[in-house]
């Protein structure tokens, strides 16, 4: 492996990554404000008109969620050069907008995540609630989620400046750096992350449960066939696995970045990676600010002769590279979830995914899953606004 090739195949990474954010989120963006500007063209009865504005929820959130991600990954081109070249050259206001970015996705996208699946859980079990799945209602709380978001977002704006690092060849480089403490991490980690996973794993079993108990009873009373019990039996199990893949999801991507800011909540970064040579700063384990101590990593993989007191024994190298590339893949799986959560939340929905058929119908019924067209019998869940995400 070449002293440069960590960098190539990490900025290729992130490349990928933000493509596949831009492209979906795009995709999805112009999706549903196209369905949503032919909804108001069609002429539609009153019932029509009550079953859509059921759905303004999601559309809300929906559209939120999309722009959230797609602003996380706007600075990913900045982080390509800054990891090429071990230099932030873009100066402070760039430097504070990255932060911008990367605090939406840390703090406002967990935040619209749980509105939606607290909205799902409203459809779920008190579907005669309609005000509360109004697009109103949703964008109140929308302006709700931001309003507490910025109270982790404004901080780091207003703290993060360019210093001056040292490496470990005693070079100087500008870097983009924030250093917070630990109180403040302990909040973010607290309302960011265990507290959004604890209510999205909560809701989808709220929701999971009243599925269950719903299409049982169904069941029982129609006293259907065994043939249709497979069939039901299947419905069941995609409400199960697509629910499932939700949380796990989020789980994923977000459970090892937030391991290591709990764990450096205790425990500097230079003592977790260890025969690293630090700046006099003290950089915290933000996306881009960990690239940066990694970067000092690479270098003495790369050229072993700039260790301090080193004997170039092959396993302390070896170690040192493993880490890097570690804390590389890990800092990657935020930009995955801003990735892949549009197909998650719209791709999986069989009306969204049929959009450049259907064009101009009709708002589709986003989030109604796609067994309803598995099966006549489970339909009823549908008509009676049980979605599954």
């Amino acid at each position: 492996m070449g002293p440069n090739s960590t960098e190539y195949w990490v900025a290729l990474l992130y490349s990928i990554l933000a493509l596949i954010a831009l492209l979906g989120n795009l995709w999805v963006i112009s999706t549903v404000l196209n369905q949503v500007h032919n909804k108001f063209r069609l002429n539609m009865n009153h019932k029509q008109h009550r079953k859509r504005t059921m759905q303004n929820s999601v559309t809300v959130y929906l559209l939120a969620l999309s722009v959230v991600d797609l602003i996380s990954v706007l600075p990913v081109p900045f982080l390509v050069i800054d990891i090429f070249y071990n230099e932030w050259p873009f100066g402070i206001i760039l430097c504070k907008l990255m932060f911008l970015c990367e605090g939406a996705n840390k703090s406002l996208s967990p935040l619209l995540l749980t509105a939606l699946s607290i909205d799902r859980c409203i459809a779920v079990r008190l579907p005669m609630l309609v005000s509360l799945r109004q697009a109103r209602f949703a964008s109140f709380v929308l302006f709700l989620c931001f309003v507490f978001s910025s109270f982790f977002i404004v901080p780091i704006l207003y703290i993060s400046e360019v210093n001056d690092m040292l490496d470990s060849n005693q070079k100087i480089h500008s870097k983009c750096t924030v250093e917070m403490s630990h109180t403040f991490d302990a909040l973010q980690l607290l309302f960011c992350y265990v507290t959004p996973l604890f209510l999205i794993c909560s809701v989808y079993i709220v929701i999971l449960h009243r599925v269950y108990h719903h299409t049982h009873k169904n069941l029982a009373s129609l006293a259907i066939t065994n043939a249709n019990n497979s069939h039901s039996n299947i419905s069941l199990s995609h409400i199960l696995k697509s629910s499932a893949s939700v949380v796990t999801f989020y789980f994923i991507c977000w459970t090892p970045y937030w391991s290591i800011r709990f764990f450096s909540m205790f425990q500097g970064f230079t003592e977790i990676m260890e025969n690293i040579s630090m700046s006099k700063h003290n950089l915290p384990t933000d996306n881009h600010t960990l690239l940066i101590a990694t970067k000092d990593s690479r270098m003495m993989i790369a050229y072993p002769e700039l260790l301090d007191n080193d004997e170039n024994n092959p396993t302390d190298v070896l170690m040192n590279s493993q880490q890097v590339i570690l804390m590389y893949l890990v800092h990657a799986l935020p930009y995955a979830q801003s990735a892949f959560n549009w197909l998650f939340y719209s791709f999986l929905n069989h009306n969204l995914r049929h959009s450049s058929t259907y064009g101009s119908s009709i708002f589709p019924r986003l989030f109604c899953n796609n067994f309803c067209s598995m099966t006549r019998r489970s339909s009823h869940l549908c008509e009676h606004n049980i979605p599954i995400l």
